[in-house]
């Protein structure tokens, strides 16, 4: 297989991070039982449906390591069910945030926080608090004289 075919295979994977690249693979697992079959028909329908994502280095690497095991099937180094585990796995690796892109991730929020807090002091706008909420509550009473009223605030 060429590189260049290679190549827009493995960019195809990224669609594999969402939900639809996931259906997409469990879908050709559900047609094919032999793992090289899986691996192209994941690449083909990768290619068709998400030819923009063949630039990321991670679907590359995704799709070469399926043709890799592929081989190692055809070639008796390795079974099917092998080759299916140590796909998946490399999946799940490879899409799982690092703990450094985790502590980024926090560290961007955080940031974003502080600059919101920042530009609400400086903006010259402020936060009013709702005030308590009261009930009150006024009776009446006819007397001989009139009427008279009591209220209280709670």
């Amino acid at each position: 297989m060429t590189r260049a075919l290679l190549a827009v295979v493995a960019a195809a994977v990224v669609g594999c991070a969402s939900g639809a690249g996931t259906k997409i693979q469990t879908s050709c697992e559900q047609s094919h039982s032999r793992f090289p079959d899986v691996v192209e028909c994941t690449r083909g329908r990768l290619v068709e449906q998400y030819p923009q994502k063949l630039q990321d280095q991670k679907v590359k690497l995704y799709l070469l390591r399926g043709e890799q095991l592929a081989e190692d099937v055809r070639a008796g180094r390795a079974s099917d069910v092998d080759a299916k585990v140590a796909w998946q796995r490399m999946y799940v690796e490879l899409w799982e945030p690092s703990p450094a892109e985790r502590a980024a991730a926090r560290q961007a929020a955080a940031a974003a926080q502080q600059r919101q807090a920042e530009e609400a002091a400086t903006s010259g706008y402020t936060i009013v608090q709702p005030a308590p909420t009261t009930h009150t509550v006024c009776t009446s009473q006819n007397l001989p004289g009139g009427t008279q009223t009591n209220c209280a605030s709670r």
